[in-house]
Order: C-alpha cells, then structure tokens, then sequence
C-alpha cells in the first residue's frame, strides 16, 4: 500500500493530529512544583512596609501610584491622549514590572496644565518648551530628594 492509499484511509480528524503518522504528540514541559521549603523563602521574600513607610510614598508627590486609566480618568481623557502628552517628553512615567505606566502626582499636573493649554488652541510645540522648565526642576527635586533620602 503506497503512502497516498494510507492518507485517504485516515479521516480528516486524525490526519491533523501528528500521532496518526506515528510522530508522538508535542507537550509543553511541566512546572515544577514550588516545595515548602520554597514557598517559605518566597514568604520571607515578601516583608510587608511598615506604616510608615506607607505613609512617606503616599505623601511623595513624585511617587509613581497611577495607572494609565487613573491618569485618563482623573484627566478627563483618552489613553491616545495621554500617550501623545508622553510624546512632548513633559513626563517620563515610570513602569511597573509589568511594563504599564505609572504616573505620579506632579506628573498629573503638567499633564493637566498640558491639557488646558491645548484646549486654549497652543500648539504643542509651545506647550513643551513652556512647561519643559517646570519638569526639569521637578526631576532635580526628585535627585536631590533621594539623594539626601528625604
């Protein structure tokens, strides 16, 4: 029997598996399973801040706690919007370990004032180069700040 008569033996559900030409099936390898001994170091791992410390990042207004969506909410905006206000270079947002954007207080107010000279008709070059100042100086609060651990 040649190989085409084998072919047009199998029905259409079995000659897409690899397993009816005789090729075992491919399987993603297992994850390990965390032991006790594991879990307890990752419990460890994982001290939580003291109220105190709670309270100074609260209390930071350059302290990155808002989302992209708190951002635009707060904002009265768009996510395009906010990403477009990015492009001016007047925030430089950080990121979270899952790479989304985190926008501080002083960060919302450039985006704010940016927003209402836009609706006021200046053109976003204006824009940048008149609140371009006011985010320098407060990126050099925010070194000094962690340089003397304030």
């Amino acid at each position: 029997m040649g190989a085409v008569d084998k072919v047009s033996m199998i029905d259409r559900k079995s000659f897409k598996s690899s397993a009816a030409f005789g090729i075992p099936p491919v399987r993603a390898p297992r994850k390990q399973r965390a032991t006790p001994v594991t879990r307890q170091r990752q419990r460890q791992a994982m001290v939580p801040p003291s109220p105190a410390d709670i309270a100074r990042r609260l209390a930071d207004p350059d302290e990155p706690l808002y989302t992209m969506a708190v951002a635009c909410d707060l904002l009265g905006v768009d996510a395009q919007t906010v990403r477009r206000l990015d492009g001016l270079q007047l925030t430089t947002p950080s990121r979270s370990t899952g790479n989304q954007r985190r926008y501080s207080r002083n960060d919302l107010y450039r985006l704010g004032a940016a927003m209402m000279l836009l609706r006021k008709g200046m053109p976003r070059s204006a824009i940048s180069q008149l609140l371009a100042p006011d985010a320098e100086l407060d990126e050099l609060r925010r070194q000094l700040r962690e340089d003397l651990d304030l």
